[in-house]
């Protein structure tokens, strides 16, 4: 969920991180004898973590893995100094904030500044939850190949279900950490993406079916048939779905 706004919109963000966290942390700093006056700052952050109180960094207490554009060839091991940067392309946390959302500012070598911020808490986690799901899927994928519906309906409901919780969980939300329930998981991802519109409402709709096909494919003892075009429409779907939260962390 990494954001692009426009320049005008950027331009006030920066300063309301400025104002709101970076500013009032410099001069705390300050006034506690950690920093000296006046500041040269090349880099912060603030990280906003789900279970603790938000973190602003400074310099080189920032952590980041980021794509720039440079003046000049530098070795591998050579260290990059502002004076080198260009531009900066992209901006992404490390593994060891993988779950908390972000403002990152890096200063280039004309002083000007780049914002990366991330709204998404969880990410990590998500990744988790959607690598299990793509393994559903190709399970589901297995069983159809065999002609097992209701081993292919019971994969595939799994696979959208871990990646609608994937995709739930970017939002804080500590009950659907670990939530378990189905009946939870799909009320919240229908009132999430049906009724505010926050995902693909075929994903919604896919999720709905399966749900509803489930328990009858599970538990029913009558004869349980998919169609070949309706099965590969949602296997394909179930695919889909994956990818485009994928693209949301």
């Amino acid at each position: 969920m990494q954001e692009e706004l426009p320049p005008e919109m950027a331009q006030e963000l920066l300063r309301q991180v400025f104002d709101l966290w970076i500013n009032p942390e410099v001069v705390r700093r300050q006034a506690e004898g950690g920093l000296t006056a006046p500041v040269d700052l090349i880099s912060a952050q603030v990280i906003f973590h789900s279970e603790r109180p938000l973190e602003v960094r400074l310099n080189h207490e920032v952590k980041a893995i980021a794509e720039v554009r440079l003046n000049q060839s530098v070795a591998q091991d050579e260290p990059i100094t502002v004076g080198n940067v260009v531009q900066v392309l992209g901006i992404d946390l490390t593994e060891d904030d993988a779950d908390s959302a972000h403002i990152t500012l890096i200063r280039n070598g004309s002083d000007e500044w780049t914002l990366s911020f991330n709204a998404g808490y969880n990410r990590g986690k998500a990744k988790v939850l959607l690598a299990i799901a793509t393994e559903y899927v190709e399970v589901a994928e297995h069983a159809l190949q065999k002609g097992f519906h209701r081993s292919f309906v019971d994969n595939l409901y799994s696979a959208v279900e871990l990646a609608a919780k994937g995709r739930l969980i970017l939002i804080p939300n500590p009950r659907m950490l670990t939530a378990k329930s189905h009946g939870y998981i799909v009320t919240n991802f229908n009132i999430f993406g049906g009724k505010l519109g926050n995902v693909d409402r075929s994903h919604v709709k896919l999720v709905n079916e399966l749900s509803a096909l489930r328990s009858r494919a599970k538990y029913g003892i009558d004869r349980f048939i998919i169609e070949p075009q309706s099965a590969e429409a949602m296997l394909r779907g179930g695919r889909e779905m994956i990818e485009a939260i994928q693209g949301a962390l």
